[in-house]
């Protein structure tokens, strides 16, 4: 990847692929800074989950990266939304078709989806379920992740400008 590249890039995910294997421990460095992205991408899609909870987790995730709050204030809000993706996942899940048992709360967010991104169905349900675990594991990065990046099946929800915006072109030593 080249400097043209890197600005013309659509993929945020090739492009912390790239950072990472351009000089791994500059990568494993910057961790914060990627906690950080990781929790802004988030935020990005907060339109998308109702549950209250589930933002002010992403602001005690930050909060803990600023050392403004406690291990335990932070992990009180990491099992709300840990809590929060289970239920979604439940409440969405096939094989538990009891419709008195799913969070109102996912049925708003399912229908925002279908809206907004224009799926239906089966797609619409695992695009909730996997942002309903992104954020779940944005709140784990940023308590002990060092230069891992998260898993590829969340590459969607990875925002390639706000990337640009937060790293600069990785040259070897600075990424």
């Amino acid at each position: 990847m080249n400097i043209g590249d890197w600005n013309r890039s659509g993929n945020a995910y090739e492009m912390l692929q790239f950072m990472k294997k351009s000089d791994e421990v500059a990568f494993s460095n910057k961790a914060e800074k990627l906690h950080f992205y990781l929790i802004a991408c988030a935020k990005k899609y907060l339109k998308f989950r109702s549950n209250e909870e589930i933002k002010k987790g992403l602001i005690a995730a930050e909060n803990h990266l600023r050392n403004l709050i406690s291990d335990k204030e932070f992990r009180d809000q990491e099992w709300k939304i840990e809590g929060a993706a289970f239920s979604c996942d439940i409440g969405l899940n096939d094989e538990y078709p009891n419709p008195y048992s799913i969070d109102i709360t996912i049925t708003k967010d399912l229908k925002m989806v279908r809206i907004h991104k224009n799926v239906m169905g089966l797609q619409a349900k695992q695009y909730l379920m996997d942002l309903a675990y992104f954020i779940d594991k944005c709140m784990a990065y940023s308590r002990d992740s060092i230069g891992e990046l998260p898993e590829e099946k969340f590459a969607k929800f990875l925002c390639p400008s706000l990337l640009r915006r937060k790293f600069n072109f990785p040259v070897i030593g600075s990424v």
